[in-house]
């Protein structure tokens, strides 16, 4: 796709992620307001065992971004083959669960529920790995109604109808059923294409190489799990997940370099990524210091 406009999807990502920095520290002040310590740290622990599921998803999306931004038709076939992965790793999800509410006190109902973030998450993660070879901008755009849907969701669940963490974890997946109907249409024209079976066997004998990555990035974050087990306490985690979420912030100078991966695989220039790097750079900076400034004040409250 030589269309792809690095600096304009670039500065679009970029700005939408500064929007989500308000948005997410709105999201994080109602559910912070209304939960007890020990509920936040259940959506921590949540976070980290339904993202052991992805480990298996960049078999498709890790392949679907390059063959799209070169023009292949395997649109419908990635968006099929991530749903039918995302409910094959509900049973392995469950198991995990019942392990782990064996060395933990905790509700072991919450845990359940949050089965149904599962398929969202794939689906969200493929969307985007779609639409990043398509055109990247419109990943930033459905971030943006992700984050618009998510307060209003929170709101009405959480603050008005305090339903605690069934109704965080029902707002977040309000707000991803919005943003995939949304990224659907958006992609609607690469998706309307015939199913193909090749790019399957392609994806499952390459396997390897995309999920090494994942994996090793699912190790990293065991410590939460691993930390929760050793100590028996949930409420630790919780400010772990806070900080995280402030700490979070400076990834976003990386979003001006979303168009860059697809670009180079579409064949452009190489300068494109010097370019951005250089912007990243710069972007970071004020980042740093507005992450320091909140986890002052955090630290302070």
């Amino acid at each position: 796709m030589t269309n792809i406009r690095v600096t304009y999807s670039g500065l679009i990502s970029f700005a939408i992620s500064l929007i989500s920095v308000v948005t997410g520290l709105i999201f994080t002040v109602i559910i912070t307001r209304q939960l007890t310590a020990e509920e936040y740290g259940i959506l921590g622990i949540i976070g980290g065992l339904t993202g052991y599921m992805l480990i298996v998803e960049p078999i498709v999306s890790y392949w679907a971004t390059r063959e799209i931004a070169r023009g292949e038709k395997s649109g419908k076939t990635a968006l099929i083959t991530n749903t039918l992965f995302s409910f094959g790793t509900i049973p392995i999800f469950l198991l995990i669960v019942f392990l782990y509410h064996s060395q933990v006190d905790i509700d072991l109902n919450i845990l359940i529920f949050a089965v149904i973030m599962i398929p969202s998450r794939f689906l969200r993660h493929g969307l985007d790995s779609i639409n990043a070879g398509y055109k990247p901008q419109n990943v930033a755009y459905g971030l943006l109604i992700f984050e618009l849907m998510k307060i209003p969701s929170a709101l009405s669940l959480v603050f008005y109808l305090d339903m605690g963490i069934i109704g965080v974890i029902i707002a977040i997946t309000i707000a991803s059923i919005a943003q995939i109907i949304f990224q659907i249409f958006i992609v609607r024209n690469v998706i309307r294409v015939s199913f193909d079976v090749k790019f399957i066997k392609k994806w499952i004998k390459l396997s390897w190489l995309p999920i090494y990555p994942r994996l090793a990035q699912n190790i990293t974050n065991s410590d939460i799990v691993i930390f929760s087990i050793i100590v028996n306490s949930i409420e630790l985690i919780a400010f772990w997940t806070v900080s995280m979420a402030i700490a979070g912030v400076i990834e976003h100078a990386s979003s001006i370099s979303k168009a860059v991966y697809p670009k180079l695989l579409s064949g452009g220039k190489r300068e494109f990524f010097q370019d951005n790097m250089n912007r990243v750079l710069y972007l970071s900076i004020p980042l740093v210091g507005m992450t320091i400034v909140l986890l002052n004040h955090h630290c302070l409250h």
